[in-house]
């Protein structure tokens, strides 16, 4: 198996299976926040996590993980 990642606008060769990844929604991030923080966050917190981090999971870890410093 390879994997690779690309940028927007370049096309995979023929018979290559893609998997395109897309941003967290709302829902999703309070999800993984829960998993994060091992209980249920404010929605305040949800909010604004979810829009700091534009739905990518790392930045959500990492904007959890400075707030928790």
């Amino acid at each position: 198996m390879l994997l690779c990642n690309y940028r927007p606008g370049y096309a995979p060769p023929a018979g290559m299976q893609e998997l395109e990844l897309r941003e967290l929604s709302p829902r999703q991030t309070g999800e993984l926040l829960v998993s994060l923080l091992k209980g249920e966050p404010p929605a305040a917190l949800v909010g604004f996590v979810a829009e700091r981090s534009d739905g990518n999971p790392f930045y959500v870890e990492e904007v959890v993980n400075a707030l928790v410093e």
